[in-house]
């Protein structure tokens, strides 16, 4: 993917406050919206930083581990042989 640290260490950080601008927009719903509409778009929310994670940052940890963020407690994938 990203083999220049400094780019990817950016784009991580970059990702990371998408993603906390998401949770925000989570939180806005839960608190003036309907609990239906809340699971609904918790749910959509949900799917999209799964993917978040799993197409833009796992890649950049899995080449950088060293920008991963420790609370992630980021742990590699076992590669299939």
């Amino acid at each position: 993917m990203i083999n220049n640290r400094e780019v990817a260490a950016e784009l991580s950080d970059r990702i990371l406050k998408v993603s906390g601008a998401i949770n925000d927009a989570i939180i806005l719903v839960q608190d003036r919206c309907s609990v239906g509409e809340f699971n609904e778009f918790r749910r959509a929310m949900g799917r999209l930083l799964d993917q978040v994670y799993v197409l833009g940052l796992e890649p950049l940890y899995e080449a950088h581990p060293d920008i991963a963020p420790p609370e992630l407690e980021f742990v590699p994938r076992k590669k299939d042989r």
